[in-house]
């Protein structure tokens, strides 16, 4: 592999390309006839999907055990990091609701 494969996984490059994509305007609905295929419909359902498979074979392939004994630290920071992005999330959501704030 690749040095830079090392740290970034192929399908980092794929979900950045259809973000692109998506945001660009590129991925059109389809007419087909009197009927329209929706392609980020079809692309958001497929990709729901795929995300929910990935995280149903992490989470099978990992015991409470190991991750207790092997990974505690990292399921620590890992904590803090989501509660740190909830609360700047929660923090940026009431700004850009109320002007006031």
């Amino acid at each position: 592999k690749n040095s830079w494969q090392m740290y970034v996984p192929p399908f980092v490059l794929g979900f950045f390309a259809m973000t692109i994509l998506s945001t660009s305007g590129w991925i059109i609905d389809i007419p087909l006839g009197e009927n329209v295929f929706h392609t980020k419909q079809v692309i958001t359902k497929i990709s729901g999907f795929l995300i929910t498979m990935a995280m149903a074979g992490v989470g099978l392939g990992s015991s409470l055990r190991g991750v207790i004994k092997t990974q505690l630290k990292v399921l620590g920071v890992g904590f803090v990091s989501a509660s740190i992005l909830g609360f700047i999330s929660y923090l940026l959501i009431l700004i850009l609701i109320s002007p006031d704030f």
